[in-house]
């Protein structure tokens, strides 16, 4: 007898009763003929049916049903191949869908260990696993299909079981089957405006915590053995969870060093020298450029673009440009955006913009030439070039100010001024430095550090004066680039008289650090008074009175709009911070004629609200950026941010820009 005749004898004894065979059949579903196809998964579902009204009548007869179930869903999901192609199988499953999906659940629910996976029934771990993954898989169809049988609470909550078990070795394969049941979920949820990720993690049974530390385990280890496919597949779940609409997960997963793996796996995938042309961009690759400003930002922006950094993503948005052609349109406008707006508009904050300067000195100026130049990329990496190379002349220029002095050498308790390595730092709130530890104690017993310490949120302990003053320090560059096209926004909006040489202004000025190129604006006192900063906690209330009753006194004011995450920090500058025209320099006179008559400012000017570019003047800045020798601080169009010894032929000496301005700056000696 041939092997096709005894497997039609065994379909035939099965279709008759024989228990045995059926459960035989379970083995070879995939080979069964395909005349008889319909009617032995028909007969699956039967069997998991009797099953199932046996567990639900009989308590003792529980352990030998999860047996038997265990074997018919794994025949039903081995017919994987004919439920996508033929209706009659697909509708059977769909009507006996939801007693698929209770057995899912109660293998999962009554799960107890890998040794003993279902109590008082003699199951491996392997069949347990095995079977519920291969019956998830058949959601895999397609998306209509995935929403129908995902709509099913059973299903759903055994998918969230199941997807941190780890895989048996002889079974690893069925990993991606476990990553594509996630993607196939998550796109679910986001066409019907759903989050599942509070779900996947709830009902996983492990908590935010655990449920982390077992998913970037999978990913560290990937890393470790430099397995990309792995590590990308990894990465997509990581991603969805750190852009869960929850902050618990959300937090959770930054907290377990989210940004800095995802991180690397980009890098690995878009390194020109791994990834092959013939092959599709993993999906991982396009989320996580539409995603990235926002997994950046809801948790106060840049410290976790500084994360992303520090593990090469410059380098890796640079080396997307060769990907172009692969890429989808919307990730492309996301690189564009990544590029001339994320990337620039957090130029504002000293401590980040440090780190753009460690992360551009190992940008290769050929990769710059070979993958952006060229491209659609190029304009927008010219923006964040400009900008850069602007704010980093500020901080040439804050650095050799008065200010600079001021913000970091100060005890809090007696006003004593030294080095600011030579004074400690409250251990708390990482605010504020005191001179030895009598002052610290003094000010935490009876100065009221106590209280404010105790109660300084989260995000702003360790918050640098420093990266404070170098934004004031800025921002006054700013307005009074500007002041000419601000005070003509004025005169229109308000009808304001013309300021004499010398006076303050009668009206606040704004800008909007949150747009690329900044927006400026003006506005009357009594526009701000309802406004709050939440930044301060105490003594908010006394400055917008402040603010108000200094009306009369003509003071100046500017208000910061700042980029921190998807809301934005509101602070009203008066006071000593009040900018007078020629206040913005310690040394006014000497600054301001320094900057007449030079000419006219080449660099991007700021804009109006209507996106209108403002007049502007010629300033330090200006001044600065056309001292710079071409021959040795660029290369073509790029400036030289580190001294690689590859240009000597066409770029002349190996000074960098940052060294040559710094130089030009100390020659001011303004």
């Amino acid at each position: 007898m041939s092997n096709d005749e005894a497997l039609e004898n065994q379909v035939q004894r099965a279709l008759e009763g024989s228990l045995t065979d059926r459960i035989s059949l379970t083995m070879c579903a995939a080979d069964i003929p395909e005349e008889h196809r319909q009617e032995v998964f028909s007969m699956f579902l039967e069997s998991l049916r009797d099953t199932d009204a046996v567990f639900e009548s009989d308590a003792e007869q529980r352990a030998p049903s999860a047996v038997l179930a265990l074997v018919f869903l794994n025949g039903i999901g081995r017919c994987s191949s004919y439920v996508k192609k033929n209706n009659a199988v697909s509708e059977a499953l769909m009507k006996d869908w939801e007693v698929v999906a209770r057995w899912t659940r109660r293998l999962c629910d009554n799960f107890e260990s890998v040794v003993n996976p279902f109590p008082g029934a003699l199951i491996n771990y392997e069949e347990w696993y095995s079977s519920i993954v291969l019956v998830l898989a058949l959601v895999l169809r397609d998306l209509e299909c995935a929403h129908r049988m995902w709509s099913v609470p059973d299903a759903r909550h055994a998918m969230c079981r199941i997807w941190l078990f780890d895989a048996p070795e002889s079974v690893s394969q069925y990993n991606w089957l476990i990553v594509d049941m996630l993607k196939m979920l998550a796109m679910n949820e986001v066409q019907h405006g759903a989050d599942f990720t509070a779900e996947l993690v709830k009902e996983s049974g492990f908590g935010e915590e655990k449920a982390m530390h077992i998913i970037m385990t999978r990913m560290i280890n990937a890393t470790r053995a430099g397995d990309i496919q792995t590590m990308s597949d990894i990465a997509f779940i990581i991603l969805y969870l750190t852009s869960s609409r929850y902050e618990t997960i959300r937090s959770v997963a930054l907290k377990k060093k989210a940004i800095p793996y995802l991180t690397k796996t980009f890098v690995k995938i878009v390194d020109p020298q791994k990834f092959s042309r013939n092959e599709p961009l993993p999906d991982f690759l396009h989320d996580f450029l539409l995603r990235f400003e926002n997994i950046t930002g809801m948790e106060g922006g840049y410290p976790y673009i500084l994360q992303a950094l520090r593990h090469g993503f410059l380098q890796g948005v640079v080396h997307c440009g060769a990907l172009l052609d692969k890429l989808h349109r919307d990730a492309i406008e996301a690189l564009q955006r990544i590029i001339g707006n994320v990337l620039t508009k957090y130029l504002v904050y000293y401590p980040y913009l440090l780190g753009v300067l460690d992360a551009i000195q190992v940008i290769n100026i050929k990769d710059l030439e070979q993958y952006i130049d060229q491209t659609e990329l190029g304009p927008h990496w010219a923006l964040f070039e400009e900008t850069l190379l602007a704010r980093t002349i500020v901080k040439s220029l804050y650095v050799q100010s008065d200010q600079s002095d001021l913000s970091i050498s100060k005890c809090f308790h007696c006003g004593k001024v030294d080095s600011k390595k030579n004074l400690q730092k409250c251990g708390g709130c990482k605010n504020v430095h005191y001179c030895s530890r009598g002052c610290q104690k003094s000010h935490w017993n009876n100065g009221g550090h106590r209280l404010v310490c105790k109660n300084t949120p989260e995000r702003l302990r360790g918050w640098s004066r420093h990266d404070q003053r170098y934004r004031d320090f800025l921002t006054r560059l700013e307005v009074r680039r500007h002041i000419k096209g601000l005070h003509q926004l004025a005169v229109t909006k308000y009808g304001v008289e013309p300021t004499p040489n010398g006076s303050s202004l009668n009206y606040g000025c704004s800008i909007d650090y949150t747009t690329v190129p900044p927006t400026l604006g003006v506005f009357r006192l009594e526009e701000v008074a309802h406004l709050r900063d939440p930044q301060f906690t105490e003594g908010n209330d006394m400055l917008v009175e402040q603010l108000i009753e200094a009306k009369d006194d003509r003071k100046n004011f500017i208000q910061a709009h700042l980029p921190a995450g998807l809301s934005s920090t509101i602070q009203i500058k008066c006071g000593k911070l009040g900018m007078h025209i020629e206040g913005i320099f310690e040394r006014e006179s000497e600054a301001t004629q320094y900057v007449t008559g030079l000419g006219m400012s080449s660099r991007t000017s700021g804009v109006d609200g209507d996106g209108v570019p403002l007049q502007h003047l010629f300033d330090l800045v200006d001044n600065v950026m056309n001292e710079l020798s071409s021959g040795n601080t660029r290369v073509g169009v790029h400036y030289r941010w580190n001294a690689d010894d590859s240009y000597e032929d066409r770029g002349g000496g190996h000074v960098t820009v940052v060294e040559e301005l710094d130089a030009i700056v100390k020659a001011l000696n303004f």
